[in-house]
């Protein structure tokens, strides 16, 4: 099932896909090599998406992977550079994913919040979707 979230979510709806869905997925498939395409459009400052992502969304998203490769597949994950065209979102963005893969704690992200937040849709129903669909529940 290929379901896209929808336009104005951030780093709690990505946060909530990461571990509701793709962590079990991921440990049902057992992995022996996690491959990123790390794609950082969907920056808030990036106006191609309609997303609200932040830097520190993406290291928190990175934080997950990291940790589902330390135990799933010896450490082994290949980050591979997609996308981002915010030059500013996309330098941070790329530094907090090599800071958090080198074992830095702290996520400086110059960027912050976006300005004037939009409210996310709800993705409850979407994640039940896909959760019955691949049998996660």
């Amino acid at each position: 099932v290929n379901v896209p979230l929808p336009a104005w979510c951030g780093d709690e709806e990505y946060l909530r896909v990461f571990d509701e869905i793709l962590a079990p997925v991921a440990r049902r498939f057992g992995p022996q090599l996690i491959l990123v395409s790390a794609g950082y459009d969907p920056h808030w400052a990036d106006q191609l998406s309609m997303m609200q992502l932040t830097v520190t969304g993406f290291g928190e998203m990175v934080r997950v992977l990291k940790r589902l490769a330390d135990e799933l597949c010896g450490g082994r994950i290949v980050f591979t550079l997609e996308g981002g065209y915010h030059l500013e979102a996309l330098a941070s963005s790329v530094r907090a994913t090599f800071d958090v893969l080198l074992g830095n704690s702290e996520i400086v992200d110059p960027l912050g919040q976006p300005p004037g937040v939009r409210r996310a849709p709800p993705i409850d129903a979407l994640l039940q979707r896909v959760k019955e669909t691949h049998r996660l529940v």
